[in-house]
């Protein structure tokens, strides 16, 4: 019974596709949004902005619910409130990650040490 409840509460697992769709502030409508075109996912309490390519889409989710949809080795949480895709990272300054499109996130004290290590294993001279 205990593994039934936590079933119909847990968000529902997408298939592994490279694309997903979510409801956007339209009454009825939805948005496809490909995850290699994901830059930025910022949280606002119960909505996150989503940025992908030069699109910004909210939506009614989250923080917790993108990140278990998101491939891990594709994305790394930064933040409480941010969530990056590794591949748009142009450079670091302190606790400053600069991404494409001239976007930002903070890295946060709980989630340096993940990123740093990241950035460690991905260094050519280290």
């Amino acid at each position: 019974m205990y593994s039934l409840i936590q079933k119909l509460q847990a968000p529902p697992a997408l298939p592994a596709t490279d694309h997903f769709f979510v409801k956007s502030g339209i009454r009825g409508g939805v948005v496809k949004i490909n995850t290699d075109d994901i830059i930025l996912v910022e949280g606002a309490k119960n909505y996150i902005h989503i940025y992908h390519g030069a699109e910004k889409t909210i939506t009614l989710m989250n923080m917790k619910d993108i990140e278990a949809v998101l491939p891990s080795r594709s994305f790394l949480r930064v933040h409480r409130s941010s969530i990056i895709a590794t591949r748009h990272i142009v450079s670091m300054e302190g606790d400053l990650v600069i991404l494409t499109h001239g976007l930002k996130a903070v890295a946060g004290p709980s989630y340096k040490d993940a990123l740093l290590a990241w950035v460690q294993g991905n260094l050519l001279n280290g």
